[in-house]
C-alpha cells in the first residue's frame, strides 16, 4: 500500500511539473522545493523541503555509496529556475536526466552547480530533477568530512516584477561505517 501511494505521488508531480500556467502580473510569493534522498538511508526517504530550518542540521552520508536523490521546485506563477550546488569533489555526482534539461553552470574542481532554467515564452508550475548521488571519492587524499549544498527554486517574479527565490543550505557529511546515517541534530 505504501509503494501504491509513493507511486501515485511520484506520477502525480510528474504530470504537475509538466503544467503550463500563465505568469502573473504580479507574484510576491516565493517558490517551494522538495529535496529527497530516496534510496540508500535507514528509515526509508529523507524529505527536506524549503519549510525546513536546516540551521541546526547535518546530513550523513556513507563513503563509497550510491544514493537515488529528486529535487523538484513549484511556482503557481511559473518556475524560473532550480540549483543544486554542491561544495565537494566533483567525481562523486551521476546525474540520471538529459543533458539538454539542465546546465552545468559551474564545474570546478571541487565543486558543481547544476541550473534548470524555465523559458517565460513557456512558463511551468514545476519541474522534477532526479539523479544519482556516488559518495566515492577516487583520490583518498581528500578527507572531504563536511561540505555544503545549496538548494534554491526561483520564479519569474510576474509580469514585471522582481524574481522570488527560496535558498536553504545543508551541510553534509562523508562518514564512515561506524557513524549513525541521516539528517542528525548538530550538537552546541
Amino acid at each position: 500500500m505504501k509503494l501504491r501511494i509513493y507511486l501515485l505521488a511520484f506520477l502525480a508531480l510528474g504530470l504537475f511539473s509538466r503544467c503550463a500556467v500563465t505568469i502573473p502580473a504580479q507574484d510576491r510569493i516565493p517558490p517551494t522545493f522538495l529535496f529527497e534522498i530516496t534510496s540508500g538511508l535507514p528509515g526509508g526517504v529523507l524529505r527536506i523541503t524549503s519549510e525546513d530550518d536546516l540551521s541546526n542540521k547535518i546530513l550523513h552520508l556513507q563513503r563509497n555509496s550510491l544514493y537515488r536523490f529528486r529535487f523538484s521546485g513549484s511556482d503557481a506563477g511559473g518556475l524560473a529556475a532550480l540549483m543544486m550546488r554542491v561544495d565537494w569533489p566533483t567525481d562523486f555526482m551521476e546525474l540520471s536526466i538529459d543533458r539538454d534539461e539542465y546546465v552545468i553552470a559551474s564545474d570546478g574542481a571541487n565543486f558543481r552547480e547544476l541550473v534548470w532554467q524555465g523559458r517565460r515564452s513557456d512558463p511551468r508550475s514545476g519541474y522534477l530533477i532526479a539523479g544519482q548521488l556516488n559518495t566515492i571519492i577516487y583520490n583518498q587524499s581528500y578527507a572531504v568530512v563536511d561540505a555544503e549544498w545549496e538548494l534554491t527554486a526561483s520564479d519569474f517574479g510576474g509580469a514585471s516584477g522582481s524574481a522570488n527565490s527560496t535558498t536553504k543550505t545543508l551541510r553534509v557529511g562523508l562518514v564512515d561505517d561506524t557513524q549513525e546515517l541521516g539528517l542528525l541534530d548538530i550538537s552546541d
